[in-house]
């Protein structure tokens, strides 16, 4: 507003320098010379003001052209008619010029928007494709490491059998090494089987067979396979009283590969003397099924990328892979539910895997 201000009363100065200089050299100069040099003023004025400064300085200059210039002097009366031509010619001039000079720059502004607009579209559209390139080179890359896992873990298996077969020979001959070299071939097969199967199920390609399936079958089911990887080991089980006949739509094969793969972790881990727990209640939709231990707990910078693929750490097994809870997070999304860490007051380790309730009719019951 101030820079506004200013600009306005340079112009009204210079329009009064432009007449005190002409009304000292009045008796000299032609009606048009003062037309021209006024008109100037009002051009300038227009075209570094705007339509409004051009109409003040335009007003101003008709007023100072009548007043000064035109006889009778220093009254706005005009004795010659034909004044009257040149006064008029001169206002609509003005006017205009300040029409004119306001529509280039109306039209100038416009086109500077359009400009920076159309300049922010391309940048956006340059932005956009540059993503879209790069999320295009990692699912090319990401679908080429998959293939070459499933190629390389599928063509495993027939190496890991003969492996197995010299092991079972050397076993017959009494070789002590056969026991050792037959359980590194059951944990590279059981790897090359973790791969294919991470690899199927980030390409979507894993068939499940999801039907209704009752919670003790499935509880009763892991716990017979962990008695046999850890026998001996306390599962503190704990079953919804108020819901006793409870089931769950899921492929029970890959169910149970989820809660035993949990259960597992927790024994590894759980201290001596202490007890894994397994809690399994409705909760709305799902049935939770929460696995507990008292062990150290999941570091914090393990926490972020816990369910990625190859994630290692003291709470997933260090010896380990890192795949066997990035399958059954998949596992768990593939049929309807889910698999999440909590927290857990006291220290330790809290995973929830959840699956959607089987709702039977009377008949299916």
């Amino acid at each position: 507003m101030r820079q506004r201000a200013l600009l306005a009363a340079a112009w009204v100065l210079a329009l009064a320098a432009a007449t005190a200089v002409q009304l000292a050299l009045r008796d000299t100069l032609d009606k048009a010379h003062v037309t021209v040099l006024l008109f100037l003023v009002v051009l300038g004025a227009s075209a570094t003001g705007g339509r409004s400064l051009g109409f003040l300085v335009s007003g101003l200059a008709f007023l100072a052209f009548d007043f000064f210039f035109l006889l009778p002097y220093n009254t706005l009366a005009v004795r010659d008619p034909r004044d009257w031509i040149v006064l008029a010619g001169f206002g609509v001039a003005a006017f205009l010029t300040g029409q004119l000079f306001h529509r280039v720059r109306r039209e100038a502004a416009e086109s500077q928007r359009r400009a920076e607009e159309l300049a922010a579209v391309l940048e956006e559209r340059a932005a956009l494709l540059e993503r879209s390139r790069a999320a295009e080179q990692a699912a090319v890359a990401a679908k080429a490491k998959d293939e070459v896992l499933a190629s390389l873990s599928h063509d495993l298996r027939t190496p890991i059998t003969a492996i197995r077969a010299l092991a079972h020979d050397l076993a017959a001959g009494g070789d002590d090494r056969a026991l050792g070299i037959e359980e590194e071939a059951d944990r590279l097969a059981r790897l090359a089987g973790n791969v294919l199967d991470l690899s199927r199920l980030e390409a979507g390609a894993m068939r499940l067979d999801v039907q209704p399936n009752e919670v003790e079958d499935l509880v009763g089911a892991a716990l017979h396979q962990l008695e046999g990887a850890h026998p001996g080991w306390q599962v503190a089980v704990a079953l919804d009283a108020a819901h006793p006949l409870l089931f769950v739509r899921c492929d029970f094969s890959q169910a149970l590969r989820v809660l035993v793969n949990l259960l597992d972790n927790a024994c590894r881990h759980a201290p001596p003397g202490t007890a894994v727990e397994l809690d399994v209640a409705r909760d709305g939709a799902t049935v939770r099924f929460r696995v507990s231990d008292r062990g150290p707990g999941l570091p914090a910078a393990l926490r972020e990328r816990l369910f990625g693929p190859y994630a290692r750490g003291d709470a997933t097994g260090g010896t380990g892979t890192g795949l066997g809870l990035s399958i059954a997070h998949r596992l768990a999304a593939a049929q309807g539910g889910s698999l999440a860490w909590v927290p857990r007051d006291g220290g330790g380790t809290t995973f929830e895997f959840r699956l959607p309730v089987a709702e039977l009719s009377p008949e299916d019951a």
